[in-house]
């Protein structure tokens, strides 16, 4: 969307404009999510449609879908665009129902390439392609020259989507740089507060551990770094790093 924000306001593309919020920026925000949003409500209808798509329990399921109150407050809020990013999981999935495998590898691969946290689905992805595609499924293994061929045409049209999205910053020697953006691992697993998983248990453990020693008089009462809803490093108190 670079060529459209430029048209908007360039300003909002200078990378040292952390706090910008001109009224272009804010409104090409709010238009962009709505557009991209699109796609998801097209997922939905397109999953809805034919026969069933009259019947009460499609309806709900495409009401559901589009009306999602708590992604709607997080992507007209926060900008996160989820929306979209649904919408191609939705797509990738409803492909893969249709039996076209390389097109949902595809779909799968511009999802993950466009937000990697979803890549704790790609093993799974991987396992189902890999059985029903290149396998076969449950018609039977084909034969090995078929097979192949089958692998082949998926991982070359996987490695294009990666190549086409990494290809820049390989050639201008940014890669690095990428991964240290997508992999913070200074911030700690527990990413601030957000994390509802062990590490937020282990992070509450820490506080609780810092306050009975501080209470004690063994140490001094710690800096929030956990609870701040500050994006940094991670640093407990008690508990090792």
């Amino acid at each position: 969307m670079v060529p459209l924000a430029r048209l908007a306001d360039p300003k909002m593309l200078a990378l040292s404009n952390l706090e910008y919020d001109s009224p272009a920026t804010v409104l090409f925000q709010r238009a962009s999510v709505s557009a991209t949003g699109l796609v998801l409500a097209a997922a939905a209808w397109y999953a809805t449609r034919g026969p069933e798509g009259s019947k009460p329990r499609a309806q709900l399921l495409f009401f559901l879908l589009v009306a999602n109150s708590g992604l709607l407050l997080v992507d007209h809020i926060h900008f996160q665009y989820n929306g979209i990013l649904l919408g191609i999981m939705v797509w990738s999935l409803l492909l893969a129902q249709e039996r076209r495998y390389v097109a949902s590898g595809i779909l799968f691969a511009v999802l993950l390439n466009m937000k990697h946290l979803f890549a704790y689905m790609a093993p799974a992805y991987f396992v189902f392609l890999l059985r029903n595609h290149c396998l076969g499924g449950e018609a039977g293994a084909p034969p090995l020259q078929t097979f192949v061929a089958r692998l082949s045409a998926l991982g070359a049209a996987v490695v294009a989507v990666f190549a086409a999205s990494l290809g820049p910053f390989i050639a201008t020697g940014q890669l690095p740089q990428l991964l240290s953006r997508l992999f913070p691992f200074g911030r700690g697993l527990c990413h601030a507060y957000w994390a509802p998983n062990a590490w937020a248990l282990y992070s509450f453990g820490d506080k609780v551990l810092a306050a009975l020693l501080a209470k004690a008089g063994l140490m001094e009462k710690p800096v929030a770094h956990m609870a701040g809803g500050i994006v940094g490093t991670a640093k407990f108190a008690v508990l090792p790093q």
